[in-house]
């Protein structure tokens, strides 16, 4: 069994009856701020999902579904986001950044 919770307050978001989340059907889970910094979730349907404010820190997400996820406000900094679907998901500049920043030198500015 695999509990998801919210990174703040503990409180359980999410309970799984498996050993691990990779290729765990998450689609449209409500995730928002949940802590699962270094979770293999590759090959997760993670499409639709609420990940808004989760910490994702070091999770491989490899393959996983995130396409129309919710990922604003989301830490994806040293995420494996290798093969990964993110078509349609919604993000703000910052998880932008995060998912883009081995590709070029970013500067942000408002």
């Amino acid at each position: 069994m695999i509990q998801i919770k919210h990174k703040y307050t503990e409180k359980v978001l999410k309970e799984i009856n498996s050993e691990t989340l990779s290729r765990a059907d998450l689609s449209g889970a409500k995730l928002s701020r949940a802590d699962l910094s270094g979770a293999n979730l590759s090959g997760a349907d993670l499409s639709g999902a609420n990940l808004i404010g989760a910490n994702l820190i070091g999770a491989d997400l490899s393959g996983a579904d995130l396409s129309e996820a919710n990922l604003r406000g989301a830490n994806l900094s040293e995420a494996n986001l290798r093969g990964a679907d993110l078509v349609f998901c919604r993000m703000d500049k910052e998880v932008f950044k995060q998912i883009t920043e081995g590709w070029f030198e970013w500067k942000i500015t408002d």
